[in-house]
């Protein structure tokens, strides 16, 4: 019997004996009338007992079983069970309790709904209710659902035949019942309101694409696709895999946007097919290239994985089919813009339409609709326009295309359209504006700098309007945004049409009236070059850090030869950039000291601002401090908010906080989603803190060196993704040592593997025996060779790793492979011998060591060696050499060359082309001077040789 039903009897007994009581045992009238009134109401209380007892729905059935591939869901069933706690609350709900849960077609709804039923069994011991309210575009009638809920509340009785009288009875059978009732898939709340139970006892869990909460008058929870942590659980629950592949693991759910409907489609591919995760990725990379090529032709693996994605597609689909006209075809159009995110007056020259407030009203009420319907995710205000962003997932942008191309549209025009209005929306100061309301937006580009989180979000839109802007001759147009264009790597932009926008951009500055406007794009080019290191692939050379430090070197001191506290801004920027480079690449002490050069430039003019981002970048260049002030307000700023955030992580590492620190870049992550070049960087520090939280912490290794795997796989993917080769050998030196940490020799021995390879195409300046990224793979041997039982050989692999470390002032690098070593410090003998300085290294060339000829030319190249790793270490920084050969009996080409001289890599190869002008003996001495002092560094005289005359006159 149910509490409630027995208070009820216990009430019905007391107010029977009282009213006897009163009846028989008085004989004043007041109470012997009082008497008859308990009586009669005890009676009619017992009655309704008799009801409610008849009423009383029996058990349903027990707990429900665990959904065996129900993975990576824990804090939702958490929030939720919280959000069930708090409505339980006394005066906190009238009736029974209301938690509706929404979020997009295929994002995991279902399961969630029953995951917390199976949470709450406990809760509601008479049993749960089930049903579907429409699957594929099919409403379920609700006296279906009231007529199975009756039958299976009260077998074996008629069930009414009207729908009111069903829901009557199945108020009725519920009011005192502690019954949970799961009504999955609902269109609206219509559908909802006479299948929520009355009792106060009761409650109901309601699945659904929209948010019902307003009109349920509850705050409904919004699902979301899971992180990639919980996203694998549901991989390898589905795959039924051990711990392997990560990395292709990684691929495969980024490329399905973690949709678990896909990732469960995907998953039973691989069992059903038995293939790999390598190839299950090469099968989605080929699907995704044949999304963005039409006329590609299919290959088995795509067509396969392309039908058992099909059920997500449906899901769409049936979402698809409850749009208006107008609302399919926006859905398709803005399927053709390229961004991360878009606002909705995009669509007015997709559709073709004017730029009057009456038609951008009608937009964005579109789009609106589609947002609702969980087409589209909310991303945020636009930073230029105040508008909603929004954004696709990507498996719903691949239905959006499939059904434009299938419609047979021509998407030239629209594009065409969108290009023109899209460069309309810059203008010059002095130019004449827009008429009001003639554009979404407009923005002075000569008045203040494009925002950059919009610079973001518009990537490749703005690549795009440079190269158009360049053909419609707006030349200060086609600079300043290219300006703009340094501070993020978009993922899958091809950094060859980045170059191909700032090679115009420089020419269009280089013409124009603004005597910075060349500066500011060689600044651009050179910070986005910092963030990408150089490399070779099939024969062709990929720019990166070298040349950034030439081009930001050459902005520099194009600053420096004006003296206007405009210029003076610039020159401390370039240096500034000059060391965020340095930062990125595991050079410290040069960071640190291009940063002092930037603070003093800066603090010239008063530019605090800059000051402010110094001083934030020196916490993580140099160990010992650790002040970083006051937070950014607001996130207006992303440079700003991202150095704080560096900062404050890394002083909490220092201080051996690693979990806060874990949690300041876990917070940083989200807000620069959109460039590869920063997430990647916060997964491979995060992957790090995880490795040193191993080392110190035995508490809970296991997950501690899991999480560590799967950050830096994360972070390998993401360098890849966008052809950072350095990134990707540092991803894979941390893979190395995380992989260790679980135990996994053979995983690891394989990765490092694939380190070594893609390190011989890293750019020279990067890849030598005194840099940093040479530094974490000998780390990574060194554990390696430690595993295998060679101890010897392990500890010469971590004290050369320790000892390029403390030459580059990183400590953080020099103890934990010191730690891999078994050591506290490095040892005396663990320095070189060697004379402090630096080799001239020079040579010469000739055919066939054929002798020496008037008028035949032959090449003398020049280098300098690295510095000898001693106790004392040289001077920080590098510093522009101009490379002079002499000689007096020969004419020389060309007679100087300038470059960069890296404080720890050997100096490029410099080649001079020789051509004799008389025979007899020919001396030749080659020169070094500081380019910007003209000091005399270093004097080379090479051998002696003889010149003989040439073939014509020995003929004479």
């Amino acid at each position: 019997m149910t509490r409630a039903v027995w208070l009820t009897g216990v009430a019905v007994a007391v107010g029977s004996a009282v009213g006897v009581g009163l009846y028989f045992g008085s004989g004043a009238r007041w109470s012997q009338g009082l008497g008859l009134v308990l009586l009669a109401a005890a009676a009619a209380t017992a009655v309704q007992l008799a009801v409610l007892a008849r009423v009383r729905p029996m058990r349903l059935r027990e707990r429900p079983p665990r959904l065996v591939t129900f993975r990576g869901r824990d804090w939702e069933l958490g929030r939720l069970r919280r959000q069930f706690d708090d409505l339980r609350r006394p005066g906190e709900s009238n009736g029974a309790i209301i938690l509706p849960i929404h979020g997009m077609p295929g994002v995991g709804k279902s399961a969630l709904a029953r995951e917390l039923a199976r949470d709450l069994a406990d809760e509601f011991p008479d049993g749960q209710l089930y049903a579907n309210l429409g699957n594929a575009g099919n409403i379920r009638a609700e006296a279906e659902i009231l007529s199975r809920f009756l039958a299976a509340l009260r077998p074996g009785e008629a069930v009414p035949a009207s729908t009111i009288e069903r829901s009557a009875r199945f108020r009725s059978f519920t009011a005192s019942a502690r019954v949970l009732v799961i009504l999955d898939a609902a269109r609206d709340q219509d559908q909802v309101a006479r299948l929520i139970p009355t009792g106060k006892d009761c409650a109901v869990i309601v699945t659904s694409r929209r948010d019902l909460g307003p009109a349920l008058g509850v705050r409904s929870f919004r699902l979301d696709v899971p992180d990639m942590d919980g996203a694998l659980e549901m991989l390898r629950a589905v795959t039924n895999t051990a711990a392997n592949d990560e990395k292709f693991a990684i691929e495969i759910i980024d490329r399905l946007g973690r949709l678990p409907l896909a990732i469960r489609a995907v998953g039973d591919a691989v069992v059903r097919d038995r293939i790999g995760l390598p190839q299950a990725a090469r099968g989605l990379r080929e699907l995704a290239a044949g999304m963005a090529e039409p006329e590609r032709k299919e290959t088995d693996d795509d067509g396969e994985l392309s039908d058992d994605l099909q059920i997500v597609y449906e899901r769409i689909e049936s979402e698809y089919a409850r749009l208006t006209a107008d609302e399919q075809r926006a859905f398709e159009l803005l399927s053709l813009v390229q961004t991360p995110s878009l606002v909705p007056w995009m669509l007015i020259p997709l559709l073709g339409l004017d730029s009057d407030r009456g038609d951008q009203a009608e937009i964005a009420s579109i789009v609106s609709r589609l947002a609702e319907r969980q087409l589209l995710d909310l991303a945020g205000l636009d930073q230029v326009s105040g508008l909603d962003r929004y954004r696709f997932h990507p498996l719903f942008r691949a239905f959006a295309q499939t059904r434009l191309r299938g419609s047979g549209v021509d998407t030239h025009w629209p594009m065409r359209r969108f290009d023109e209005v899209y460069q309309e929306a810059f203008r010059l100061a002095g130019e004449e504006p827009p008429e009001p309301g003639s554009l979404p937006y407009s923005h002075p580009l000569e008045e203040a700098p494009l925002p950059d989180r919009w610079v973001r979000a518009e990537y490749r839109n703005l690549l795009r309007c440079v190269l158009a802007t360049d053909a419609a001759g707006r030349d200060e147009v086609c600079w300043r945004i290219a300006a703009q264009l340094g501070d993020a790597v978009p993922d899958e932009v091809d950094r060859r049409d980045v170059m191909a926008a700032f090679e115009v951009a420089g020419w269009n500055a280089d013409t124009g009236h603004d005597p910075h406007a060349l500066i500011r794009v060689q600044l651009a080019r050179g910070r986005f070059l910092g963030r990408l290191g150089g490399y070779r692939q099939k024969g062709e050379e990929f720019p990166g850090l070298a040349e950034a430090f030439a081009v930001l070197d050459t902005a520099a001191a194009a600053a420096n030869n004006d003296a206007s506290r405009h210029s003076a801004r610039l020159e401390a920027e370039a240096h500034r950039r000059i060391a965020e480079a340095l930062l990125r690449a595991g050079y410290l002490r040069d960071a640190d000291h291009e940063l002092h050069r930037a603070a003093l430039l800066a603090r010239r003019v008063g530019d605090r601002d800059t000051e402010r981002l110094i001083d934030l970048m020196r916490v993580a260049a140099t160990y010992g401090l650790r002040s970083i002030g006051e937070p950014p307000i607001g996130d207006d700023d992303a440079e700003l908010t991202f150095c704080y955030g560096w900062a404050r992580a890394e002083v909490l590492r220092r201080e051996g906080d690693w979990r806060a620190a874990s949690t300041v870049l876990r917070g940083l992550l989200p807000k620069f989603e959109d460039d590869a070049s920063r997430a990647a960087a916060i997964l491979l520090r995060l992957a790090e803190l995880r490795l040193d939280e191993f080392q110190a912490d035995r508490r809970n290794r296991r997950h501690t060196g899991a999480r560590a795997v799967h950050r830096a796989a994360e972070a390998l993917y993401r360098f890849q993704h966008m052809h950072d080769h350095v990134g990707a050998v540092r991803a894979r030196g941390v893979l190395v040592r995380a992989l260790l940490a679980c135990d996994r020799g053979g995983d690891a021995l394989e990765q490092y593997q694939y380190a070594t390879m893609d390190a011989e195409a890293v750019e020279p300046l990067l890849w030598h025996d005194r840099a940093p990224l040479w530094a974490g793979l000998r780390w990574a041997e060194g554990e390696l060779l430690r595993r295998t039982g060679d101890g010897a050989g392990a500890t010469r692999a971590l004290v050369a790793a320790a000892l390029v470390f403390h030459a580059h002032g990183d400590p953080a690098g020099e103890a934990g492979a010191l730690a891999s070593a078994g050591l506290s410090r490095l040892p005396a003998d663990a320095f070189s011998g060697e004379p402090a300085g630096r080799a001239p290294v020079a040579w010469l060339e000739r055919a066939d060591d054929a002798p020496l000829r008037v008028g035949e030319p032959f090449t003398v190249g020049y280098s300098i060696t690295a510095p000898a790793l001693t106790q004392s270490l040289p001077p920080a920084g590098a510093r522009r050499v101009t490379v002079m050969l002499d000689t007096d009996g020969a004419d020389v080409t060309p007679r100087a060359r300038s470059a960069r001289l890296d404080a720890w890599a050997p100096l490029n190869e410099q080649v001079f082309t020789v051509v004799p002008v008389r025979p007899g003996p020919l001396r030749m001495r080659i020169a070094l001077y500081d380019a910007d002092q003209g000091a005399l560094l270093q004097r080379t005289d090479l051998a002696q040789q003889d010149v003989v005359p040439s073939h014509d006159s020995v003929a004479a």
